[in-house]
């Protein structure tokens, strides 16, 4: 490819890569609250607690409408 292509893209790659690292991560964290929320008989509440953490970080991950 031509040189000139990449410099005149406005998309910033290392961003992209953040933030789907971010929505992955968040997915894990999700997953890993569903676990010690099912598998826990005293620190249910816990497991919510890092279920929301999750769905917050996959949120954040998702790219703006800017």
């Amino acid at each position: 490819m031509d040189d000139r292509n990449w410099n005149n893209n406005k998309v910033s790659y290392g961003e992209v890569i953040a933030r789907l690292m971010m929505v992955l991560v968040g997915f894990i964290v999700v997953m890993l609250g569903f676990i010690t929320f099912i598998h826990s008989g005293e620190h249910r509440m816990l497991g919510l607690l890092i279920m929301f953490g999750g769905i917050m970080s996959m949120f954040g991950g998702l790219p703006n409408a800017e």
